[in-house]
């Protein structure tokens, strides 16, 4: 305190009264840090995000007494110091290089070091330029451009001595995979004729600013609106050029190619097809994936840009190519095939109960991680048929192994079996709990519920009816969403519990199922079926694992909340987006054409008005459209949306990496900064990338042949 306040402790007393009382607080916890530095000296100093503590590393801010106990150590042997930040220099200003030297020096020790190094980046820049002068001399280029990569290779050397991106390294993974590939986008004729459109429309002295929309815009005429003062004040002429037609749009049809290149790329690194798939691969897979996913499994990417119109017009392009590419067999018009239904039951269907029914028989009993993984359906079939034997063992019923060859004949539904099954088990109040909530709703649940808990008793199993339980365990999402479950929150099925996980299957996983894209190919009378086969095919069970696992030590309330915290997501309404509609006056139609948002959103917002009238289920038309945090909520999860367009707004601070390991730039940044907080949304801890690589390496460890059971 002497030192702090510069007097004798005889005179602290006037020197408080004459202090202001955040300046004396302020004083006394730096004399409290003072002392607690001297008394126990760190070994290790972590300064986090340290940008904000710069003038710690400068040399006026070392010669602070607080600052020196930190770095000083005790008897000669300073402390290990660990700076962490993603972006440690700023990205613009006078002094920015002369700071990122400074931090060298600082973190090397060494003044020598920081200016050897200056120097070679100045000899980098100098031949960056010669590259560029020579330009029309080849062989002379190609000269320079094999001394830079030297010089560049030898600064990295020198700058990883000091400093290092960890995620791209994880398990000695190749730089390559890391690496930001190039992808080519040609210029089309109908590219440059929305330019002439665009120009005509603006002034002149609005010109310059109509190559950087038609640059980053799709459609940009019809997706600038008044927002953007250049087209506020625009030209009253007709709009030329290819442009979105509404009666194009209500009849599901679309141009051979976007008249954007951009876009079009797009569409080559994300096709609608794998786009169309309701959730991404899982990193482990516990059997081979088949069907579309084994065609082509989708993959998430995060897309930046650098105006709003942007992404809002990238999503609605790319959720409407999506939607047209998938709807148009069966449907003829754009608002009917988006509201289109079929998992709505009208009446009862037993059936479709049973499917999303978190049945506590088959949850508690079946176990397809027990065959091994990764391992064969066939014999994780023949596994989870000897557990529901085993589990009825004993309960007075007759097994297939038992039977009569007349009684082997019956082939009950599977509901009805499954039912009086719990109903031996003396499931049913359970049953009845776990569906009250959504019976006082929805009378149609209510019904299904009754008839199920009224079902006739069990005496006996036919070989048939055992195959049905066993498909039922394998690949029903309500004993998927159970099962799943149980594994992170093992009260996941008590009475008071299984209200929550019964509202994610019936009132979330069925909500997210029912949308038309997903089942526009599935043939109709063939409902129960498909959505069996959807669930094997893309490892349905594997995938909520992962992302439960993923997600429990994120969210608010840990493991008890996950259930509620992902029938959210189910019903996530992402809003839509209106593209302008020019009449031949110039003047701007009352109705524009709006396109619904979903495989594909945008960061930031959709448009906030009248969206109810495409959204794709009727009973959600009074829902409005999810805001930011929803939107990357979702994001972070295997299922829609795939692909997120941005503007700057999301590159800092923001983590998108649980699930995505690809960003698109779509725009150039500014700054090598930007760049760094662009990329570093995905390479993160923990992120997708991350696990792929762990699981390739170590998953014949994790899971030994030889085990009955996984070892992790």
């Amino acid at each position: 305190m002497r030192d702090e306040f510069g007097h004798s402790l005889r005179n602290i007393g006037t020197v408080i009264e004459q202090t202001s009382p955040r300046m004396l607080l302020t004083q006394l916890r730096r004399a409290l840090s003072h002392a607690a530095l001297l008394h126990h000296p760190p070994d290790l100093v972590i300064l986090d995000e340290f940008q904000k503590y710069r003038h710690m590393v400068t040399k006026q801010g070392c010669n602070d007494r607080l600052i020196s106990a930190l770095y000083n150590g005790q008897n000669g042997k300073p402390p290990a110091v660990l700076l962490l930040s993603g972006t440690p220099y700023p990205s613009a200003g006078d002094d920015a290089r002369q700071q990122l030297f400074d931090l060298l020096a600082f973190l090397k020790g060494d003044e020598k070091f920081s200016k050897d190094l200056a120097a070679q980046f100045r000899d980098f820049g100098e031949l960056l330029q010669a590259i560029a002068q020579a330009a029309s001399e080849t062989r002379h280029q190609a000269e320079l451009a094999a001394k830079a990569s030297v010089l560049r290779d030898a600064i990295q050397r020198m700058m990883t001595t000091v400093m290092a991106r960890t995620e791209r390294h994880t398990l000695d993974a190749p730089v390559s995979d890391f690496k930001t590939p190039h992808c080519t986008a040609p210029l089309s004729e109908a590219d440059l004729k929305v330019y002439r459109g665009l120009i005509d429309q603006f002034l002149p002295k609005d010109g310059g600013d109509a190559l950087a929309y038609w640059l980053s815009v799709p459609l940009p005429a019809q997706a600038l609106g008044a927002r953007y003062q250049a087209w506020k004040r625009r030209n009253r002429v007709a709009l030329t050029g290819p442009k979105l037609n509404a009666g194009a749009v209500a009849r599901l049809e679309q141009p051979s190619a976007w008249p954007h290149p951009k876009l079009r790329a797009l569409h080559q690194i994300a096709s609608p097809a794998s786009l169309a798939l309701p959730w991404i691969a899982p990193t482990l897979r516990w059997w081979d994936l088949h069907g579309a996913w084994k065609k082509q499994a989708p993959e998430k990417l995060l897309v930046f840009s650098r105006f709003k119109a942007t992404p809002q017009s990238i999503a609605a392009l790319t959720s409407y190519t999506v939607d047209a590419t998938e709807l148009r067999a069966a449907h003829s018009n754009y608002r009917h095939g988006r509201q289109a239904t079929r998992l709505q039951p009208g009446k009862p269907q037993m059936p479709l109960f049973a499917l999303f029914h978190p049945s506590p028989f088959l949850a508690t009993v079946s176990d397809p991680l027990a065959a091994g993984v990764p391992c064969s359906l066939d014999k994780i079939r023949r596994k989870l048929r000897a557990q529901i034997v085993l589990a009825l063992s004993g309960k007075n019923v007759e097994l297939p192994h038992k039977r009569t060859r007349a009684r082997r004949s019956t082939h009950r539904p599977v509901w009805k079996v499954l039912a009086a099954i719990e109903r031996l088990l003396e499931h049913t109040q359970l049953v009845r709990n776990g569906w009250k909530d959504i019976a006082q709703r929805d009378m149609s649940a209510r019904t299904m519920r009754d008839a199920w808990l009224a079902v006739e008793p069990l005496e006996a199993l036919s070989a048939p009816e055992l195959d049905d339980l066993v498909e039922m365990a394998l690949s029903a999402p309500g004993v998927l969403c159970a099962r799943a479950l149980r594994r992170h929150y093992p009260d996941a099925l008590s009475s008071t519990e299984l209200p929550k996980l019964t509202a994610l299957t019936w009132s979330g996983l069925r909500v997210y199922l029912d949308e038309p894209v997903f089942w526009a190919k599935w043939k109709k009378r063939a409902m129960v079926d498909s959505i069996h086969k959807l669930m094997v095919d893309g490892c349905f069970e594997s995938v909520l694992d992962e992302h439960f696992w993923m997600r429990s030590s994120t969210i608010d309330g840990g493991a008890p909340e996950l259930a509620k915290d992902l029938a959210k997501t189910f019903q996530l309404s992402a809003g839509s987006f209106t593209f302008q509609v020019l009449e031949r006056n110039g003047k701007r139609a009352d109705k524009g054409i709006r396109i619904s948002c979903h495989a594909a959103v945008p960061f930031g917002g959709t448009d906030d008005q009248d969206y109810s009238k495409l959204v794709r289920k009727p009973s959600q038309s009074d829902r409005a459209p999810a805001r930011s945090d929803e939107l990357r909520t979702a994001f972070n999860t295997p299922f829609w949306p795939h692909v997120l367009a941005s503007t700057s707004v999301g590159q800092e601070g923001l983590d998108f990496h649980t699930w995505c390991s690809r960003v698109a730039h779509w725009d150039l940044c500014p700054t090598p900064v930007e760049l760094e907080q662009r990329e570093g949304r995905v390479t993160r801890y923990g992120g997708l990338a991350v696990r792929r690589v762990l699981a390739a390496k170590l998953c014949a460890e994790a899971f030994r042949a030889d085990a009955h059971t996984p070892t992790l």
